[in-house]
């Protein structure tokens, strides 16, 4: 693992490289950093400020409710079918070429992540996200079908454990709204990109978001019966994946 990554990576705190890097810890001058169920968690809260506590409120969300999941059936080559049908998706795993280094932030349970490193050739590809959960069933996912050219971090995005300038692609895909502070988020992970590089960031539109938020009312309401309206529920998926559904965030 350590070969793979160990160049990009930098301590989230002290801002210089890892001076030791075992199957347990990242060692820094000053800080430890534990590995947890393959994931190496690089997350710090920073000070514990008011600013904190949006941050802290959204990672304890995403701590009980790992989103949007896999369903329990899905192995690479459903998972792809399903997700090129998606015209974002698609053109970017055409698109992106090879030899790149490509993190996404936020990554939630990895779909995407794991999708270009299962359609690209020879990308290095870094995946984050603030939720350890959520990361458990990327990093699972990624395992079970031998997709090596992806590696999963506990990251807060304000904090990152990446060198400036080091990245060819950054992908920040409904996440900074989340955040208490979206432009000063979106500074620090453009700090990552190189100067030639490229930055995708999607963030929700209020209008895009009235049917969830119309179904979420109903599901409040009504419980399951009140998502008869909900045609992707209503599709073929897990328990596990439907309950992530159930209560995805607004």
């Amino acid at each position: 693992m350590r070969e793979k990554f160990e160049s990009d990576l930098i301590c989230p705190i002290e801002k210089s490289k890892f001076i030791k890097i075992n199957k347990n810890y990242f060692i820094s001058k000053k800080h430890k950093y534990p590995i947890i169920s393959g994931i190496p968690c690089l997350y710090v809260d920073g000070k514990l400020n008011s600013n904190n506590k949006k941050t802290q409120f959204v990672k304890k969300f995403y701590m009980k409710n790992p989103f949007p999941n896999y369903n329990e059936f899905d192995n690479v080559k459903i998972f792809c079918e399903k997700a090129k049908k998606g015209v974002f998706v698609k053109l970017l795993s055409e698109q992106i070429g090879t030899q790149k280094k490509i993190l996404e932030i936020g990554c939630g349970t990895g779909q995407l992540s794991n999708y270009l490193s299962a359609t690209t050739f020879s990308n290095k590809i870094y995946a984050t996200d603030i939720s350890l959960n959520s990361l458990k069933l990327a990093n699972k996912f990624k395992n079970l079908n031998n997709l090596i050219d992806v590696n999963f971090f506990q990251m807060n995005l304000f904090h990152p454990c990446f060198r400036k300038n080091s990245m060819d692609i950054v992908i920040s895909n409904g996440v900074l709204h989340h955040t208490y502070n979206p432009f000063k988020a979106f500074q620090e992970i453009t700090s990552l990109v190189k100067p030639d590089g490229y930055i995708i960031i999607s963030l929700y539109n209020y209008l895009g978001r009235l049917i969830t938020k119309f179904n979420k009312l109903l599901y409040k309401m009504f419980g399951e019966k009140g998502l008869l309206f909900d045609t992707y529920i209503k599709n073929k998926i897990s328990k596990e994946k439907k309950k992530s559904m159930d209560a995805r965030p607004i």
